[in-house]
């Protein structure tokens, strides 16, 4: 089954509506364990986007500059694009 370019995607606010156009990409929400390998870097330097660092019980933006530098406690969440089913 294939999707239909014709659907046209509900939007909110006051952009016009999307029009879906026949390309489907799969992605993943993970949270991974910050390694030794990436532990004092960026989350910018991580192999997936990361979206969000968990540090304790507090969940810091990406962008956040107490984000900056990961620690070997923290966990990442990260955007991962995955082969589409077929």
């Amino acid at each position: 089954m294939e999707p239909d370019p014709g659907v046209v995607l509900p939007a909110r606010g006051s952009r016009p509506p999307l029009r879906q156009v026949g390309l489907w990409v799969a992605v993943a929400l993970s949270v991974l364990v910050v390694t030794r390998a990436v532990s004092g870097g960026s989350p910018r330097k991580c192999d997936d986007l990361v979206v969000a660092v968990v540090r304790g019980r507090r969940i810091l933006d990406f962008a956040d500059p107490e984000a900056a530098v990961l620690q070997a406690t923290d966990r990442v969440i990260t955007i991962q694009r995955v082969a589409a089913a077929e």
